[in-house]
């Protein structure tokens, strides 16, 4: 539309339409700071959810038991015992002296002038300690130092080769895969490479780690192949590195809990200074916060801080809360406060009790059913009463006949093909001539080497002259097979059928529950919803009795959750509702606008009209005074 301001009658129309549209968009604007208000609570909602979901995650942390059972172990010369410690480690100082250390057994053949020279075709036949023979038959043409190696180490018989030059010339240097006396090494060869195998040096005997508790006539020594303890203290792994005295502390460690709950400590102060900044009214400004009105929000959070001071069922008075573990409230500002001298204390005296003040706990009748977690589903009022009427197990290959008193590995008969778990696994075996158990030493031995995957480990079983196969994975989710073309096998005597594990079967309050390996679950819409048992016993269990309790970090991360929640929360549901005010507003807005623009261009029309009018006036006017000067001139010049 062009403009028309004034040019005929000298009026600044424009101005004036202006100021008309401003006058009559007062209430627009009415409406705009409304919706400004709604945009700044939304941003202080949806910063409030953030700060709870933080807040959320530390609670989640502070509700693992095992956050409480971190054990370590530390020695007063890790160069000769070092140790590490697991959950069930038990705190104690303890004397050692290592009286000697494990060390594979090293060998190195006569010097050759090269390593590449062939040797001559023969045989090189592999034992370690009382185990099996391997015979590795070497062609002429790998017959070199270095092809002999290759064919040591191709034929997994427990021995590495390698080549070395010592300046005098090239030696095969054989070591034993394993430390210790049971595992020295006996070589010999045959053929062209007798010659080659006789006369052997002595790099490195074969020796036995011990270590001695105590001292004079009462002293222990436990002696073994090799340089890692696992079953001197319970839970805790000890490596001999050398000969010498050291003492060993096992104790919690409590530097990683004490971490996590600063963590909670802070990430609460921060929820309480954010609604300080935004749900409250300030006196000397006379201004609220953005979420000053939402009563609901406020209560809300009120309850995460009650939930938080509230005492633990079951567990004894100076050790039910936590101000029994240095975590105060200042009641004038409502923030935490964390004395962290008193909550090492506690840690240090009884991890365990300050674990379950945070995290959920069981108390079971039958060590064989163990309390595993719950959810805000599971209700706790009262005791469960667990049954276990068929244990879980893992899958297992049996033997279908006994394996010889001596068999013979050779070419025809190494190769084993197995499927764990849906994963294919292929070893080839040494050739040599075995016991049934050494068999079952050899087999274990190499699928070991193969199979570096924990969930896929297979154990080797030999009872009654016959080998199995045992998976680690319990459940039906565990599977092993024997593959039916597998050569060894016409030796090992295996089952070649698909087997698998058998979950658990059993009720919780009279009801069937979900197995799953060692898992039973609860189901839904009863009082057992959301808890989970690891259930570690290996025959049936009548009437065992369960007793559960929520911890503090489970019942204020029930109430955060109910704020939270992607589909029920809170202040999902305030979002939402937020956001559908501020898009009524914002068409509201759209509307008004649009007709305020129409009626900007009606107002410019009916001014363009007046002006045209004006013009129009004037022209005429001209006209006529023009007319009207003629005539005038006229009538003088007559």
């Amino acid at each position: 539309m062009p403009s028309v301001d004034g040019l005929a009658s000298g009026i600044k129309f424009n101005d004036i339409i202006d100021a008309l549209i401003n006058a009559d968009r007062a209430s627009t604007a009415v409406v705009e700071k409304r919706k400004a208000t709604f945009q700044t609570r939304l941003e202080a909602v949806r910063s409030f959810n953030t700060k709870l979901l933080s807040h959320q995650l530390d609670l989640a942390a502070l509700n693992r038991p095992a956050l409480f059972n971190v054990r370590q172990a530390s020695s007063t010369n890790a160069a000769v015992l070092s140790g590490t410690a697991s959950a069930t480690a038990i705190p104690g100082t303890y004397q050692f002296e290592v009286t000697s250390v494990a060390k594979a057994h090293q060998l190195a053949t006569v010097a050759q002038p090269d390593s590449t020279t062939p040797l001559g075709a023969g045989t090189v036949s592999l034992q370690l300690g009382s185990g099996g023979i391997s015979t590795i038959a070497i062609s002429a043409g790998t017959s070199s130092l270095g092809g002999i190696a290759q064919a040591i180490n191709d034929a997994a018989a427990g021995v590495k080769a390698s080549v070395l030059n010592d300046g005098s010339g090239y030696r095969l240097l054989l070591t034993s895969s394993a430390t210790g006396t049971a595992s020295a090494i006996t070589v010999s060869g045959s053929g062209a490479l007798a010659s080659t195998f006789t006369g052997l040096s002595t790099l490195q005997a074969a020796s036995d780690a011990q270590v001695k508790i105590g001292s004079g006539a009462g002293a222990l020594l436990i002696t073994q192949s090799s340089n890692t303890f696992t079953d001197v203290l319970p839970g805790v792994s000890m490596t001999a590195g050398a000969v010498g005295t050291a003492t060993m502390t096992v104790g919690t460690d409590t530097a990683s809990t004490i971490t996590s709950i600063k963590s909670f400590v802070t990430s609460y102060n921060d929820l309480v200074q954010f609604m300080k900044d935004n749900a409250s009214y300030d006196v000397s400004t006379n201004k609220a916060g953005p979420l000053f009105s939402e009563g609901d929000v406020r209560n809300r959070f009120n309850s995460i801080t009650q939930s938080l001071l509230t005492s633990v069922n079951g567990r004894p008075n100076g050790l039910s809360s936590l101000v029994s573990v240095g975590i105060s409230i200042d009641r004038a500002t409502g923030r935490l406060a964390l004395d962290q001298g008193v909550l090492a204390d506690k840690l240090a005296t009884d991890a365990d009790g300050v674990g379950r003040i945070f995290a959920n706990g069981g108390v079971s009748s039958d060590s064989g059913v163990r309390f595993g977690l719950l959810t805000d589903k599971t209700q706790t009022t009262s005791p469960f009463t667990v049954d276990v009427i068929q244990p879980s197990f893992q899958p297992t290959v049996n033997g279908t006949a006994d394996v010889d008193a001596s068999t013979v590995i050779d070419g025809t008969n190494r190769d084993l093909s197995i499927n764990v778990n849906g994963r294919d696994y292929a070893v080839t075996l040494a050739s040599g001539t075995y016991t049934g158990a050494q068999l079952a030493t050899h087999l274990q031995a190499v699928l070991d080497q193969k199979i570096t995957t924990v969930s896929d480990k297979v154990k080797v079983g030999f009872t009654a002259n016959r080998l199995a196969l045992t998976g680690a994975v319990y459940g039906t989710a565990g599977t092993v097979q024997v593959a039916a073309a597998s050569t060894a096998n016409s030796v090992l005597r295996l089952a070649v059928n698909r087997t698998y594990g058998q979950d658990v079967v059993g009720n919780i309050n009279g009801v069937a529950a979900t197995g799953a390996g060692q898992s039973l679950a609860g189901i839904a819409g009863t009082a057992a919803e959301g808890l989970r048992l690891s259930i570690t016993a290996t025959a049936a269990v009548s009437g065992a009795t369960l007793t559960v309790t929520k911890g503090l970090a489970q019942l204020a991360g029930e109430r955060v959750k109910a704020m939270t929640d992607g589909t029920t929360g809170v202040l999902v549901q305030k979002q939402d509702s937020i956001s559908k005010s501020i898009d009524t507003l914002t068409k509201s807005i759209t509307a008004a606008d649009e007709r305020l623009a129409l009626r900007r261009i009606r107002y410019q029309k009916q001014f363009q009209a007046m002006e045209t009018s004006i013009q129009k006036s004037n022209s005429l006017s001209s006209y006529l005074a023009g007319q009207i000067k003629g005539f005038e001139n006229a009538a003088k010049g007559a």
